[in-house]
């Protein structure tokens, strides 16, 4: 059952981390609004990276315990 938690984990945070990829090749685009989304959601994916990666450590630690 852990191992299944720590597959949906990995699985998520690369489909995060694809998304980031995505996000910064796209094509510039002279439109505040564009820009400030762009940065807006970049941000928001790599935080939500950094929470997936802190649950697959906590999952790591709970295996071990």
């Amino acid at each position: 059952m852990k191992e299944l938690e720590r597959q949906a984990h990995d699985r998520a945070l690369a489909i995060t981390n694809e998304a980031v990829r995505k996000l910064e090749r796209l094509e510039p685009m002279e439109d505040e609004t564009f820009e400030f989304e762009l940065e807006r959601s970049l941000t928001a994916m790599r935080e939500l990276a950094a929470q997936i990666q802190q649950q697959i450590g906590r999952a790591s630690c709970r295996e071990r315990a």
